[in-house]
């Protein structure tokens, strides 16, 4: 791709994260591409791509079936001339000689970053690194500096917290004094993020296979309650504290062994505990467990509206897991056939393991359940094998209730 810019007489870099894991011989999770050409141009070069954002645009595009994020440099010159093709002509004439009148621009671009290990670029035609901001000597050192003062930089995109507690998380750095008092500071800034950009900054920071220790992180700064709606001392709780951390270690270990992980499943765990707040409120004996729920749940929802904006695709595989999961804690052995073939039944059954691993009394039905399992041959992956389920509803009729 670098390669495919560079014969339209654009320069073209990797950079970020993924050079910073290269370094450190991590595999990226993704690449981005930054280049001088406007995404109009970016758009021209590669016909698998689509403009994203208004603002500032950035253009993603498919290749070997991967998503580059492909960026223009972010420099003052760049913005304000948005950079004309005639323009670049008039002064380059190969590439060699491009680089070096544009080396300002990507200097620019580099202390526009946030940090100075995310501000490396690797060109590929070349093999080599270019670092303006020492970032490598930090990698060494296992330093974590921001570029710039760190109140500013926070005040500027209070995401940047985000990305400061992940990159910690991942790389297990110590997050300096300096940077730390300024994000006990500015944390709250985050409420004033957009609440659709802070739904997909949670799931980066905690679905990429070290949301355990972004956790904990997070827990040093009293963060959960920016995209948590809950009383503080109940977040705090041990056991709450323990269903996290069973959830997060469980999801990075899929994270590892190459398996999907999914943000309904994410927050339906997560909201649990403000959900049994809610429904305790709810006092009328008259309605069923489903109305009960539908209610606790609908009140909760408003209220982490407030915090952060879960799409609604994901608000209804929630709330669909969550009935999954009150049905399997009151099994109908006439209904065990439909209750495994339910959508939403892996995901009920592993709340169940998550639960009961936490220490609560499920009366064993992770057992219960995982048995009925085996003994109708069930395989997540293909289906169900038609294996005498009368014999399997009856077996859960006589041992639970026995």
């Amino acid at each position: 791709m670098c390669d495919d810019c560079r014969q339209k007489k654009f320069a073209a870099y990797l950079v970020g994260g993924a050079v910073r894991d290269l370094i450190l011989k991590i595999e990226p999770k993704d690449f981005d591409i930054v280049t001088d050409a406007t995404p109009t141009q970016i758009k021209k070069i590669f016909l698998s791509s689509k403009i994203i954002g208004r603002r500032f645009q950035i253009v993603h595009v498919r290749q070997d079936k991967k998503i580059f994020e492909v960026s223009t440099f972010q420099s003052k010159e760049m913005i304000e001339e948005n950079w004309r093709v005639s323009n670049l002509k008039k002064i380059v004439q190969n590439t060699e000689r491009f680089f070096d009148g544009k080396l300002s621009i990507i200097k620019e671009d580099a202390f526009r970053r946030d940090l100075s290990i995310n501000a490396l670029y690797y060109d590929p035609l070349e093999d080599k690194i270019i670092d303006f901001t020492d970032g490598v000597e930090d990698l060494n050192k296992k330093h974590l500096r921001i570029l710039g003062s760190p109140g500013n930089r926070f005040r500027e995109d209070p995401v940047r917290i985000l990305r400061v507690i992940r990159v910690s998380a991942k790389l297990g750095f110590t997050i300096p004094p300096k940077i730390e008092k300024q994000i006990k500071k500015k944390l709250n800034l985050l409420k004033d993020v957009s609440k659709a950009r802070l739904f997909d900054e949670i799931l980066k920071t905690f679905l990429l296979g070290y949301g355990l220790n972004a956790l904990k992180v997070m827990k040093e700064f009293n963060g959960l309650n920016i995209f948590i709606y809950d009383n503080p001392s109940r977040i705090r709780s041990k056991n709450t504290a323990k269903l996290y951390d069973i959830l997060l270690a469980s999801t990075d270990l899929r994270v590892r062994q190459k398996k999907y992980v999914s943000p309904h499943f994410l927050f339906a765990v997560l909201l649990w505990p403000s959900l049994m707040e809610e429904i305790s409120k709810v006092n009328n004996k008259k309605f069923t467990v489903r109305k009960t729920l539908e209610i606790a749940s609908r009140k909760l929802f408003d209220k982490e509206s407030l915090l952060v904006s879960i799409p609604k695709r994901y608000v209804f595989k929630i709330l669909d897991m969550w009935r999954m999961h009150l049905q399997l804690l009151m099994p109908n052995p006439k209904k065990v056939d439909v209750i495994l073939k339910h959508r939403s039944f892996r995901s009920a059954y592993d709340f169940i393991l998550i639960r009961e691993a936490v220490g609560e009394d499920l009366q064993n039905l992770g057992v219960w359940w995982t048995e009925i399992q085996n003994y109708v041959g069930i395989d997540h992956e293909n289906g169900i094998h038609k294996k005498n389920l009368k014999k399997a509803s009856y077996l859960l009729d006589t041992e639970f209730y026995n």
